[in-house]
């Protein structure tokens, strides 16, 4: 149970991340990275420590599921829900593709599981 747990939180903290790296790059630079062009807010602060939590978890829910089934779902799980958040907190706009290939991705999500 405590897997399946971890799932969700890797998940949470993986879809913050990113979303609040978004939110960070919006904002009004308190420090660029000169090299690269990237601005550290404190909200890209705050997405490198959701990311880099997500990665530890990460780990772990990899050494416990089967590599090849537990890799496709996290790409097509965290895909869907950074396409929901895009459109819903970011106010970004969607395609027909790409709500059709989130579709598909369920399907293949469900599709892949279906044996177990």
């Amino acid at each position: 149970m405590i897997k399946y747990i971890l799932f969700v939180i890797y998940l949470l903290f993986s879809v913050s991340g990113l979303t609040l790296f978004k939110v960070g790059s919006m904002q009004e630079s308190e420090l660029t990275i000169p090299v690269v062009n990237v601005v550290l807010s404190k909200w890209t602060l705050l997405g490198i420590l959701c990311y880099g939590l997500s990665f530890l978890i990460y780990l772990y829910v990899i050494s416990k599921f089967d590599l090849g089934v537990i890799i496709p779902i996290i790409g097509g799980v965290v895909n869907i829900l950074i396409l929901l958040v895009s459109y819903f907190i970011l106010k970004e706009s969607l395609s027909a593709c790409s709500i059709i290939g989130a579709v598909i991705i369920s399907i293949g999500i469900v599709i892949m599981n279906l044996g177990k």
